[in-house]
């Protein structure tokens, strides 16, 4: 019976340490699958950005191989255009090219004209133009022939004393003066009405100057 209760007792003691052992293990089992679980996270958040960043990638190339297509039908509209451009200007340039020829002809021809009708000497042309300006007075002279000059004392008179006139005021002896003057001529004119018309005549040829 002792050794019964021996061998019992040695086996509690051996659960028990197998029990210690057990917990210890769960525990180490729980912190391991802790550890595993955090792991499992942490990579699966690092392929989750590792395929976000192949895609970005694939974007940013994509977005690199649309630019350079751009860039390529860009240069080469531009070199279609510079050789259009080049074409345009080798045509405009033959086409000056053949007008300056045209117009240094026309000028030739032109200064070969002017030299051909300056011919004649300055001289010819000056007894021309004296010969033509002969012609021309004595036209003129045949077509109004020269008059008498009318004598012009008489009014020139008649100015002068009009100017004194404005100028000064009348006296009454001048007043008197110019009525009695008047009154003369008027009696004047009367007696030539009332003379023949060849001895009115004779008096107005006697007027005009010799």
């Amino acid at each position: 019976m002792m050794k019964l209760e021996s061998y019992w007792i040695e086996a509690q003691t051996l659960c028990h340490t197998v029990n210690e052992h057990l917990k210890e293990t769960q525990s180490q089992y729980q912190a391991l699958e802790k550890k595993y679980n955090k792991a499992k996270k942490l990579i699966k958040d690092f392929q989750q950005k590792e395929l976000d960043f192949i895609k970005r990638q694939e974007a940013e190339r994509k977005k690199i191989e649309d630019l350079e297509k751009a860039h390529i039908a860009e240069v080469q509209g531009l070199q279609a255009r510079i050789r259009d451009l080049e074409a345009e200007v080798f045509r405009l340039m033959k086409q000056n090219g053949s007008q300056v020829n045209n117009n240094n002809n026309i000028f030739e021809r032109q200064t070969s004209f002017g030299e051909v009708s300056r011919g004649d000497p300055v001289e010819n042309l000056d007894t021309k133009q004296v010969s033509c300006l002969d012609g021309l007075s004595q036209d003129f002279n045949e077509a109004v022939p020269e008059t008498e000059r009318l004598d012009s004392k008489a009014l020139k008179t008649r100015a002068q004393l009009s100017v004194k006139n404005k100028r000064q005021r009348p006296s009454r002896t001048r007043l008197y003066d110019s009525i009695s003057s008047t009154d003369g001529e008027d009696s004047l004119e009367r007696k030539v009405r009332r003379t023949p018309p060849s001895l009115s005549g004779f008096l107005g040829s006697s007027r005009l100057p010799l």
